[in-house]
């Protein structure tokens, strides 16, 4: 029955929410980049949910436009690229006077605004995120004048993260930066293979988080640090290092003491990363990510166990008070594995690359998976998360590495495993591995974006492996309860019928299409390949 004109209006839940809650929400969409590299689609920006948001209602456009706090975080580059200059005043506008946020890469024909834009709020700048890879045909006068701003004082810059194009090799920067007056700054990146900001500068005392790029050598990068007794966050990005004696400390009294250090990021040749892991000694809660260069193959066996000797103290800490749940590993071209923590629960997440077949012949096999079931690290894992992750391609044709973690029954206690399909059919050509797992009841099936004819040939008159899986741990007196499959493609998967009583739980491209348990009598369920795409 539909309602008379008098019918009181009934109001929605939102409409009643006070307008202080409405604000807190809206907040939640302000978002600072974590990588200023990666284009990000129109519907994930801030600036354009906010416009969308304040167009909602007049209660909703009250707040957003009395809101400077809002608007002056987001001072998006990539959104404001294609609109009007009426548009990008109006933004500017709506930030009042508060502390301001700006982001984004730097096309040729924004290069005005964000030019004129810093010049002219560089004072009230809180955090500016800037990559210009694109602007290569820039002369190196409108080069310097974008970012002339750098050399003024910035009383109220806390984090700075740039990327700058080193075309032709040219210098950009000029003296010392923020004329060595920023007493807020706490985060600094600038990504530069010529730029070297300066090591005993006032300002660098107070950061909290610093990266070093290629244009610092490893010991300058390590004299730095002695100036940082505040740092939380180190990220090094290193050249390859051709000195086989490249800098390790004599003294133990050398050693560069960081005792509030909880992440570290080396990315580089390993050479330089042990001598970085050789003169630190962070606090036990510190977290270590290492990703080897593609190319490094130059270092010999009494290189690689010095770089195993410095990084036990790190993992065998850092596990001791946070037992992993879930473990990656990994499989890329330039190492036997890698073993990362799968489920962090702070934002931090623990990479180690290992050895086996492809080290010098003189190695035989990385004593690391020895140290973390020695030191009890791995008794917690539940979940393993196995080839999806790779950088590069899976070296398929050596298992030698994963069966040996098997066979110390790393994975005694793994109740679910995340896989792509691929790597089931190499399970179950090894016997350790397809007769390992005995608590396994969750499958979950992953596609991968690797073209995998390039590096193994799989069996083409077979039935897909997790299907040959599961008949294969039925058969063993191990069923598997849960299979949760992710589709990449739409497809039929009726063939499931005959596992009575598994849960099939589906997802196309993340979409969740359903659940499923066999046996039921209704396998049109699982028909997915004649279903509408949704």
């Amino acid at each position: 029955m539909r309602s008379s004109p008098n019918t009181p209006r009934i109001p929605t839940p939102i409409s009643v929410l006070h307008e202080d809650i409405l604000w807190r929400i809206f907040m939640e969409n302000v978002d600072f980049p974590e990588d200023i590299t990666v284009w990000r689609p129109t519907y994930t920006r801030p600036l354009i949910t906010a416009r969308h948001c304040s167009q909602v209602c007049r209660q909703w456009r009250d707040i957003f436009l009395s809101s400077s706090s809002i608007w002056a975080k987001m001072i998006d580059v990539d959104s404001l690229e294609q609109k009007t200059d009426k548009w990008r005043e109006e933004v500017v506008s709506r930030a009042g006077q508060v502390p301001l946020w700006v982001y984004g890469r730097v096309q040729r024909g924004m290069v005005d605004f964000v030019g004129q834009f810093l010049k002219n709020n560089w004072p009230r700048i809180q955090a500016v995120g800037i990559c210009e890879l694109s602007l290569t045909t820039l002369s190196l006068r409108e080069h310097r004048e974008m970012w002339a701003c750098l050399s003024r004082p910035a009383p109220n810059l806390r984090r700075m993260d740039i990327l700058i194009s080193d075309s032709y090799q040219r210098t950009v920067l000029l003296g010392p930066l923020f004329g060595n007056d920023a007493p807020a700054l706490k985060e600094l990146q600038i990504a530069s293979s010529t730029y070297k900001f300066e090591k005993t500068a006032s300002w660098i005392r107070n950061l909290s988080a610093v990266t070093f790029y290629k244009s610092f050598s490893t010991k300058e990068m390590l004299e730095a640090l002695e100036y940082m007794p505040q740092l939380m966050h180190l990220k090094v990005a290193m050249e390859e290092t051709s000195d086989p004696n490249h800098p390790t400390m004599e003294s133990e009294n050398s050693v560069i003491h960081m005792p509030n250090l909880k992440m570290m990021e080396l990315d580089g040749y390993l050479r330089g990363i042990t001598a970085v892991l050789t003169n630190i000694t962070p606090s036990s809660d510190c977290c270590l990510s290492i990703m080897l260069d593609s190319d490094d193959s130059s270092f010999d066996m009494e290189e690689y166990r010095q770089y195993e000797k410095a990084s036990t103290k790190y993992f065998v800490s850092y596990f001791s008070l946070h037992r992993p749940t879930a473990l990656r590993v990994e499989f890329p071209l330039n190492c036997s594995a890698i073993l990362a923590d799968g489920a962090p629960t702070d934002g931090r997440c623990f990479a180690i690359p290992i050895f086996g077949d492809l080290v010098p012949d003189s190695v035989k096999f990385s004593a690391i998976p020895e140290q973390l079931v020695k030191a009890g690290s791995l008794t917690s894992v539940e979940e393993l998360k196995i080839g999806q992750w790779c950088d590069g391609a899976f070296a398929l044709d050596d298992t030698e590495t994963f069966t040996r973690l098997a066979d110390m029954n790393i994975f005694s206690l793994v109740t679910i495993l995340t896989a792509i399909d691929e790597v089931l059919d190499l399970f179950l050509t090894q016997a350790s591995l397809k007769e390992g797992f005995p608590n396994l009841t969750v499958l979950k099936i992953v596609p991968d974006e690797i073209e995998w004819e390039h590096w193994y040939s799989f069996p083409t008159d077979q039935s897909p492996a997790y299907h040959r899986f599961l008949k294969h741990r039925k058969a063993i007196g191990l069923p598997i309860s849960v299979l949760e499959i992710h589709l990449d493609a739409l497809e039929n998967v009726d063939y499931l019928e005959e596992h009575t009583g598994l849960v099939v739980r589906s997802f196309y491209r993340h979409q969740y299409l359903g659940e499923y348990r066999c046996g039921d009598g209704h396998p049109e369920r699982l028909r997915f390949g004649t279903t509408k795409k949704r």
